[in-house]
């Protein structure tokens, strides 16, 4: 039980993997996922994503933000650090996956001679 509570708390909140100053460092990419983090964080992309220095280059290279979900604001993403912002909502990804498990639908009848 008390898994299942643990796991709802990693979905509703997320998991780091590094840290945000490697994040703002070292990062070529940025993915933000279902989550308005621009309205709980305000100060998160200009800290992290859009700062111009960086520990290790002195020209760094430009940053790729990708955000999945629907509606989510990209106000906040600007500056010369950022390359590409790419957006993919929530319709196209749950059409894709269907599409994907309609073929592997459609390939197991093929191959059990239906």
């Amino acid at each position: 039980m008390d898994s299942n509570r643990n796991f709802r708390v990693l979905q509703s909140t997320g998991w780091v993997l590094t840290t945000l100053t490697e994040a703002r460092n070292r990062a070529d990419l940025f993915i933000v996922a279902g989550s308005d983090i621009h309205q709980h964080h305000p100060r998160f992309f200009e800290r992290i994503v859009c700062n111009e220095a960086s520990m290790f280059a002195d020209d760094p290279p430009k940053r790729t933000v990708v955000f999945l979900g629907d509606q989510l604001d990209q106000s906040a993403v600007k500056g010369k650090r950022i390359g590409e912002v790419l957006s993919l909502p929530r319709s196209a990804r749950s059409h894709r996956r269907n599409s994907r498990r309609h073929a592997r639908h459609e390939q197991g009848r093929h191959c059990l001679g239906r």
